[in-house]
């Protein structure tokens, strides 16, 4: 007996819980275009341990936009001993749970397994007689695995020690189609080109290249300290142009002249993986000189990137004014 939901490694993974909601959306039919019509905007801030984040594609606002179902359940609330048959029951519902308060000494993929006590977030997506189905980080990849029932009923149970309140959440999507939309897509690329900067709170969307500087330079400020750049940061740059590449793809199946962009696109990608492979090489080296070709490298990507999105933009309005109310990607 059991019940496995459709689930896929998503192109993000950086976040974990995004990604887990991308890998459901990816796999559902009814909503899997949607896709492309999020994971556009970005805020880089400096209040967050200088990270950045999409913008707009938390469970929550999935909730909110109308797409997809979340309800919330308080650990404390669930018997330990009866914990196991509730996630199942959820499942079974052909929800997707979301762990937010979970802890790691418990699970075996985990480094902190039987080592010390570490919260963390993990996901499932399914149960058979043993084993609940996880997508989580192991070995710093984002990883589907199949992990004993009593390990993630313990990590939960465990969590209460570090959040009395700590709660999960069950979510799924509604059986509504929702299509690629080109005046949602042109709306958050707009968005995004208008950006928004502060050297000391951070920017959003495109001006995230200018905090992404000033991060750089931070990291060489004191050299005759450990430096280090959070490889996270750059990972997420470079998922971020692999969405943007995964649209224009998508798009120029109907959109001709899409297709002349890829390569600007695919460039994009390439020196954004550059970035965060010379960030790596900074952490394991302490090469003072990496940061500044960083910095260079977000100059002129910040020129390349905007060139190709007012270009996307000036392709896809002429396509939707040319096929009027017949446009496929119309709302």
């Amino acid at each position: 007996m059991g019940n496995v939901l459709p689930m896929r490694i998503p192109p993000s993974e950086t976040y974990q819980c995004i990604a887990f909601v991308m890998g459901i959306m990816l796999e559902d039919e009814n909503v899997k275009e949607a896709f492309y019509n999020h994971y556009i905007r970005l805020r880089c801030d400096r209040f967050d341990e200088n990270q950045l984040r999409y913008v707009g594609c938390e469970a929550e606002d999935l909730r909110v936009e109308g797409i997809a179902e979340l309800n919330k359940y308080y650990i404390k609330n669930q018997s330990p001993d009866k914990i196991i048959g509730f996630l199942e029951e959820r499942l079974d519902q052909g929800d997707y749970l979301l762990l937010f308060w979970i802890d790691e000494y418990y699970l075996p993929y985990s480094e902190f397994y039987n080592v010390r006590h570490f919260h963390h977030d993990t996901h499932v997506y399914g149960y058979d007689d043993e084993c609940f189905y996880v997508m989580a980080y192991r070995d710093l990849h984002l990883q589907k695995m199949k992990v004993k029932k009593e390990h993630i009923a313990n990590s939960l149970v465990g969590g209460l020690a570090i959040n009395p309140e700590g709660d999960f959440c069950a979510i799924k999507f509604h059986g509504i189609k929702v299509k690629c939309s080109i005046k949602t897509i042109a709306s958050e690329v707009h968005e995004y080109l208008n950006g928004g900067y502060d050297e000391d709170t951070g920017a959003d969307g495109i001006d995230s290249y200018k905090t992404i500087k000033d991060i750089m330079s931070d990291c060489t400020e004191n050299p005759e300290d450990e430096m280090r750049i959070d490889p996270k940061l750059l990972r997420m740059l470079w998922e971020h142009k692999k969405i943007f590449s995964l649209r224009n793809q998508f798009l120029s199946e109907k959109i001709e002249g899409l297709k002349a962009l890829q390569k600007d696109v695919d460039d994009l990608v390439r020196d954004t993986s550059m970035m965060m492979l010379m960030a790596l090489k900074f952490n394991k080296n302490q090469d003072i000189s990496i940061p500044e070709r960083i910095k260079e490298y977000a100059d002129d990507l910040y020129e390349r990137e905007e060139r190709y999105l007012r270009e996307f933009l000036a392709v896809i309005s002429e396509y939707e004014v040319s096929q009027g109310d017949k446009s496929d990607y119309k709302d």
